[in-house]
């Protein structure tokens, strides 16, 4: 077997230590990923693409089967049976949170919650379906009334101490054998049931813990509490079992985190080495993906047990209500109501299945979501990187990848901190990009297929592209005059990129009897960023055209606005423009402008002539990067900016130019500067 297939073999056994489930206790869980499985397999990953053997696969092959086997083999589950409520006497039924059943919510590892720490997983509040509060009075959901049920059973292998619970500006009580308890308690050793409720009134603070306490307050936790009662052997081999696996994971997190930041290390003592310019990127971008991946997991860390309530109204709870509809009720995302009685997708149709797959993979908390995000804002860095290059040289990474970073950490990462679209949306956009222009020097079948299936991804998140592949794949298909196979690889990528798109199509047909393409939301967008003046109305002329070519009204409203006011319409229009430019005061007064914004498309202009002036081969790739941003330019502009998140695609897709004119200056500088040494 070659030699990079069995270091691939190992580093998947590895992955797979720190993936699959297992109740053997430790530190390590598996499935659904916490930040202790997260950091290790974004390790592994790295190790994957970037050089690095694991040793002692097989140990970890073993160690893995021995102690998931041996967990399976014991009945039940460390920890309670917790039911949550969103009604303050737990009536209704009990929500639901990802991989577990109806029965019951989740299952809690320990009963102590607070804010700021390990707090109650309240995350079923963001519904926008039931907790919007958006048409009736308002209401905080951060303070909203709920409750807890939580069952078990506990080993007591010798008293038990004195009960204590702390539920401040809420009722909390514990159950032993069904009596409930308060204070000193003395229990026969072996199994007893245990319950425990919290009944927390709109405004307590979310704060809860209960357990026992000799001296020092100890919670009740899956050391002692399972989800069913054992036999007395089967107790002290799940413990025995806990401290082996407990010993594993430790060893496991140390060598895959040790061989990670020695290959790391590498790449950095490798600078002072001579090297190829070729060399010397790929060492600066290892080295930059190690430490994206790192700051991407201290980023989202903390929201691996903070709850993350979003605002009423606003897109983040939508497209999280409906992640959360795809989970409980499949694909179609239907909204429970009858096959083709549903709705069309009103939103951008994508991100909430990006948002799901995260939920899923990741858990009900944000920090999924939010490690992939922060991850996929560094892959955007890396293909504009590579943009830069192709247009001119390898050594312009030199001052691409921190003209990247600045303005993707400057612009982007506080979108990427959110379950937003863009967040998404501008990786997949530059990716798309980078992949045409390798399939312009590269034409392979491959490279089609993949190009259409990005670029496909990017659409159903943002249909707005639809207007920029129009424009660029036309000149894909000039900069591939001459190829043997030209027709048949722009044919494989437009096949690739329906397939796609029609996955929208078909969900559409299935849910609601309409096999639209795209989203319905651009008509009221529309008219958002084109209010007409008061008074205005459809012309009844043109009333019967608007009907038969299918124009709603809401669009023909605003096209009546461009025919009957075309001064103040493109006047709106002037200002919009400005805005998207980074001229915020016309169209948003009190805003002032954007300095990053307008330096990077004054920047982007003079490098892109340059880019131009100095190529070698067709223009047209060349001017793929300009093309996209000048299209999400005039489809931004016409709709409606709503605020910078909507503007960043654009500039985004500017900073490979915006590095190549910085590149040209500092050649001049040292041009320059060496000419005054030598006078």
């Amino acid at each position: 077997m070659p030699a990079d297939r069995r270091r691939l073999i190992a580093l998947l056994i590895w992955a797979a230590y720190f993936i699959i489930p297992s109740d053997a206790g430790g530190v390590v869980g598996g499935w659904p990923l916490g930040p202790l499985e997260a950091a290790p397999l974004v390790a592994i990953g790295w190790l994957a693409i970037y050089g690095g053997r694991l040793p002692l696969a097989p140990a970890a092959a073993a160690m893995l089967i021995i102690t998931t086997a041996s967990g399976w083999a014991i009945p039940g589950s460390p920890g309670f049976r917790a039911r949550y409520f969103t009604t303050i006497d737990a009536t209704g039924a009990p929500e639901r949170s990802g991989p577990f059943s109806t029965a019951f919510t989740r299952i809690d590892s320990q009963l102590h919650f607070e804010p700021g720490g390990n707090e109650l997983p309240l995350n079923f509040f963001n519904d926008n379906s039931r907790f919007s509060f958006f048409q009736v009075r308002p209401r905080d959901r951060n303070q909203l009334e709920f409750s807890v049920r939580w069952s078990g059973f506990w080993w007591v292998p010798n008293g038990a101490g004195e009960v204590y619970v702390d539920a401040p500006g809420a009722t909390g009580e514990v159950f032993v054998d069904g009596e409930k308890q308060i204070g000193q308690l003395t229990l026969s050793p072996g199994w007893h049931r245990l319950d425990v409720s919290l009944s927390s009134p709109y405004g307590a603070p979310r704060r809860f813990s209960a357990g026992t306490t000799r001296g020092v307050p100890t919670p009740f936790d899956s050391l002692s509490v399972y989800t069913q009662q054992i036999r007395e052997w089967q107790v002290q081999s799940a413990r025995a079992l806990r401290i082996v696996r407990t010993m594993a994971d430790l060893a496991a997190l140390g060598l895959v985190l040790i061989v990670f930041a020695k290959e790391a290390w590498r790449k950095v003592a490798a600078f002072g080495q001579v090297a190829t310019d070729r060399e010397r990127r790929e060492q600066a971008i290892a080295i930059f993906a190690a430490v994206a991946a790192i700051d991407a997991l201290r980023f989202a860390w903390p929201w691996a047990t903070r709850v993350m309530i979003l605002v009423g109204g606003d897109d983040t709870l939508t497209y999280e209500s409906y992640a959360r509809d795809i989970l409980f009720n499949g694909i179609l995302m239907s909204g429970g109501q009858p096959l083709g009685q549903g709705e069309p997708f009103y939103y951008q149709a994508f991100y909430p299945y990006f948002l799901a797959a995260t939920h899923f993979v990741f858990g009900e908390f944000m920090f999924g979501a939010l490690l992939v995000q922060r991850l996929l804002a560094a892959l955007a860095i890396v293909k504009l990187v590579e943009i830069a290059i192709r247009f001119t040289a390898e050594r312009v990474s030199m001052v691409a990848l921190p003209i990247a970073t600045a303005f993707i950490g400057w612009k982007f990462w506080h979108i990427a901190g959110q379950p937003l679209n863009e967040s998404l949306y501008v990786p997949l956009l530059v990716a798309s990009a980078a992949a045409l222009i390798r399939l312009c020097d590269h034409p392979s079948a491959k490279n089609a297929g993949a190009t259409g299936i990005v670029s496909g991804f990017a659409t159903i998140t943002r249909s707005t592209a639809l207007l920029s592949w129009a424009i660029v794949w036309p000149a894909a298909w000039l900069a591939l005059k001459g190829q043997p196979k030209r027709t048949s690889r722009l044919a494989m990528l437009i096949a690739s990129f329906l397939a796609v798109l029609s996955l929208v199509a078909i969900r559409n047909w299935i849910v609601a009897g309409v096999p639209s393409p795209i989203p319905t939301e651009g008509a009221i967008t529309l008219l958002g960023g084109n209010e007409p003046p008061a008074g205005l109305t459809i012309s009844p002329e043109r009333h019967g055209v608007y009907q038969r070519f299918g124009i709603s009204d809401i669009t023909a409203t605003v096209i009546e606005y461009a025919i009957t006011e075309p001064r103040l319409f493109a006047l709106n229009l002037w200002r919009k423009a400005l805005f998207v430019l980074g001229f915020y005061e016309p169209y948003a007064p009190g805003w002032g402008y954007s300095p990053v914004y307008i330096l990077t498309w004054t920047l982007a202009l003079a490098g892109l002539w340059l880019a131009i002036k100095h190529r070698h081969g067709s223009i047209w790739p060349i001017l793929i990067p300009a093309l996209i941003a000048a299209t999400q330019f005039i489809a931004i502009v016409i709709v409606y900016p709503k605020g910078e998140r909507l503007v960043v695609p654009i500039h985004t897709m500017l900073i490979p130019y915006t590095a190549i004119a910085v590149w040209h200056v500092a050649i001049r500088l040292r041009r320059d500067g060496k000419l005054s040494e030598s006078t």
